[in-house]
């Protein structure tokens, strides 16, 4: 069984005003934090539709962004103005939009040191049972989020490069 290292705060926490911030200017929408939690079996949630990035260089690792069909048709209508019923080619690009504008902002709350780093092109995953290949022995942060239309996550596996 591989060792599985602490998280760094440093290197977790930016993207929990990055993910607020992504989903209230795009969706216009208020939301509020809920308690972070390191993800375990116990944990494990059904979702419908997540936006991945990989991130590598200073900081390797990878950041979803999670929602039910219920929830993330909720933010699309408000966002678009017009009603989203099901998990379509517009629902995949808002929850790719939305991640990557997460991470991409998540730099600018970080420390310039630790600032060095790639992120990748959006990953949208649809599908009732998915899994997300996170590094192994990197601990996985999940921070719940509460809007009108109801809960989403993030989850962040990131640690420095050795």
């Amino acid at each position: 069984m591989p060792l599985v290292r602490s998280f760094d705060a440093r290197f977790v926490n930016p993207f929990i005003p990055s993910a607020m911030n992504a989903v209230e200017t795009l969706c216009g929408v208020e939301m509020q934090r809920g308690v972070p939690y390191v993800k375990s079996s116990e944990h494990m949630r059904l979702y419908d539709v997540s936006g991945a990035v990989k991130l590598s260089g200073r900081i390797t690792g990878l950041v979803t962004i999670n929602f039910t069909r219920p929830v993330i048709c909720s933010l699309v209508t408000k966002m678009r103005g017009e009603p989203v019923m099901k998990i379509d080619k517009t629902v995949q690009d808002a929850v790719g939009e939305m991640v990557s504008t997460m991470a991409e902002s998540a730099k600018q709350h970080m420390d310039e040191a630790d600032r060095d780093f790639k992120v990748s092109a959006p990953m949208v995953i649809s599908g009732r049972f998915q899994s997300h290949n996170y590094p192994l022995g990197t601990p996985c942060i999940v921070v719940p989020f509460k809007t009108a239309p109801g809960e989403f996550t993030i989850e962040v596996a990131v640690q420095a490069a050795d």
